[in-house]
């Protein structure tokens, strides 16, 4: 869910609400701002981290993952025209990115839930 609400405030507004190509779009254009993008990007990992209790590994991997993303929000027109002429391309750099986060997230959380189930013994 929370990749949908990311999504909509990051884009510009072209996420369709009908599988058509007519209608209403959704998006409010964060990522023409990129130096507002990268610190809204960060500030929701920390306020995930914070919530959920992490520890200080999980922060360190989320914001290594965010400064990760910097050069995509940076991007030159170059890039840009490069991955609108191939969209193969961006559907797979973010899978790419999506499923190394989630390894990264996974991988330090669990630590954090070892040593939680340790302590308790």
């Amino acid at each position: 869910m929370s990749h949908i609400v990311l999504d909509i405030i990051h884009h510009e507004p072209d996420i369709p609400l009908l599988p058509a190509e007519w209608g209403p779009r959704l998006g409010f254009g964060l990522a023409l701002h990129p130096v507002a993008d990268a610190i809204v990007e960060a500030a929701y990992g920390v306020f995930c981290w914070r919530m959920f209790g992490g520890s200080w590994a999980l922060l360190a991997g989320v914001l290594v993952l965010n400064a990760l993303d910097l050069p995509f929000m940076f991007a030159k027109q170059d890039a840009a025209r490069t991955i609108a002429e191939r969209p193969s391309l961006l559907t797979t750099i973010v899978v790419v990115q999506i499923v190394v986060s989630w390894l990264v997230v996974w991988a330090l959380a669990r630590r954090r839930g070892a040593q939680y189930a340790q302590s308790a013994r």
